[in-house]
């Protein structure tokens, strides 16, 4: 849908398919991970399970596929 804001700042809107939001997400962890981009005090003192996950991401488990945004846009 366009609106004001967006005609005056010439933005280009970009649709995702329905249900496809998992894997925009973990693109997105993919990439903060990655980039270093992540508050990692805020993970070791908050979470449990990041090793598995950030391995899943990395596509270092018995699914081998990393999850780069390459690979989440062409499902999304």
């Amino acid at each position: 849908m366009k609106n004001k804001t967006g005609r005056y700042l010439e933005t280009e809107q970009f649709y995702i398919n329905p249900q496809t939001d998992v894997a925009f997400m973990l693109g997105v962890a993919h990439v903060l991970y990655n980039e270093g981009l992540y508050d990692k005090k805020f993970i070791e003192t908050y979470c449990l399970g990041f090793e598995d996950f950030i391995k899943y991401v990395q596509g270092e488990t018995k699914d081998k596929v990393e999850k780069t945004p390459e690979w989440a846009s062409a499902i999304c």
